[in-house]
C-alpha cells in the first residue's frame, strides 16, 4: 500500500484523476476508511465523493468492509491488479521460504507460475541439488495446454476466455500431448473439483509435473504452485505424498502473498 502523502483533489481536475486520488486514499487505509474522512482528505463535497465511491464499488475497484459496511477498502479487482502487476522479485521475496521448504521435502524443483498478459509464466523457483530435478526457468512462458502449472490456473478462468487464448489446433509437443480441446477441458473440470493438475511428459519427453491452484481470497486463481522433474520421480511412488505437500504449500503461498500485499 502507498506510504506517500495523499494529495487533495482540485476542483478543476478531470473525473478520472478524482477516481485515482480516491483509490490512493482508500489503499492507504487497509483497515478501511469512511466517506467523511475521504471527503476531508480529498477536499470535495460528500455527495461528490459518494458518487465517485459508488462508481468504484460497482467496478469492484473498491469494496465495502465485510464487517463494517460504512468503511471502504480496496476491492477484488484492484487487488487482482496488484498481484498481476507485482514484480517477480516481490513474488520471490514473499514466497521463497515456502518454496525452499517444499523443494527440501520433495527433492524436486518447486516453482510458482502466474497468469498475466493472457499467458502463463514462471515467476519464482527453488531447485534442489539434483541435476535431473527440473527444466523450468524463472520468467519463462509455459505451454498453456500441457504444463501442469498452466492447467491449474486456466481451470479457474472463464472458459470462453480460455478457448480464445488456446492455440488452434493444439500443437503436439510429444506423443503424450493433449491435442483435443474437450479432453483438456475435462481435465480442467477435474482440477476445479479438487484434482491436482498433472503433466505426464506432455511438453517435454521424460519430464512431468504436478500443480495446485493458489486461491487468493476474493481475487481467485492467478497463481499456481508446481513441482517438476523426471516423470518416474514426480509421478512415481511418491506422487501421493507430493500432492499432499503441494496442497498444503498452495495454502501457505496464498497466505504469504496476501500478507505481502497488505504490507505494500
Amino acid at each position: 500500500m502507498p506510504d506517500t502523502p495523499v494529495q487533495t483533489i482540485k476542483s478543476d481536475e478531470k473525473p478520472l484523476e478524482r477516481y485515482f486520488r480516491i483509490l490512493e486514499v482508500v489503499s492507504a487505509f487497509p483497515s478501511g476508511i469512511g466517506l467523511g474522512q475521504i471527503a476531508d482528505i480529498v477536499d470535495l463535497p460528500k455527495p461528490t465523493v459518494h458518487r465517485l465511491l459508488r462508481g468504484l464499488t460497482e467496478s469492484r475497484l473498491l469494496d465495502c468492509h465485510p464487517t463494517a459496511p460504512q468503511l471502504y477498502v480496496t476491492g477484488a479487482r484492484m487487488r487482482r491488479l496488484l498481484y498481476t502487476s507485482a514484480g517477480a522479485d516481490w513474488v520471490e521475496n514473499v514466497t521463497r521460504s515456502v518454496l525452499a521448504d517444499i523443494a527440501e521435502q520433495t527433492g524436486q524443483t518447486c516453482y510458482i507460475a502466474r497468469f498475466d498478459d493472457l499467458k502463463i509464466r514462471s515467476v519464482a523457483m527453488v531447485t534442489p541439488d539434483n541435476p535431473s530435478s527440473g527444466y523450468v526457468v524463472p520468467g519463462r512462458y509455459l505451454t498453456i495446454h500441457s504444463a501442469s502449472s498452466a492447467k491449474a490456473i486456466l481451470a479457474f478462468q472463464d472458459p470462453a476466455l480460455v478457448r480464445r487464448i488456446l492455440p488452434y489446433p493444439l500443437p503436439r509437443l510429444t506423443d503424450k500431448t493433449i491435442t483435443d480441446v474437450e479432453d483438456l477441458f475435462a481435465q480442467f473440470a477435474a482440477i476445479k473439483n479438487g484434482a491436482v493438475a498433472v503433466c505426464d511428459g506432455e511438453d517435454y519427453q521424460g519430464f512431468g509435473g504436478l500443480a495446485c491452484p493458489v486461491h487468493l481470497p476474493e481475487v481467485g486463481v492467478i497463481f499456481s504452485l508446481a513441482l517438476t522433474g523426471g516423470v518416474a520421480s514426480v509421478l512415481g511412488e511418491k506422487r501421493a505424498d507430493y500432492e499432499h505437500i503441494l496442497r498444503i504449500g498452495a495454502q501457505r503461498i496464498a497466505v504469504a502473498l496476501a500478507a505481502g500485499a497488505a504490507r505494500q
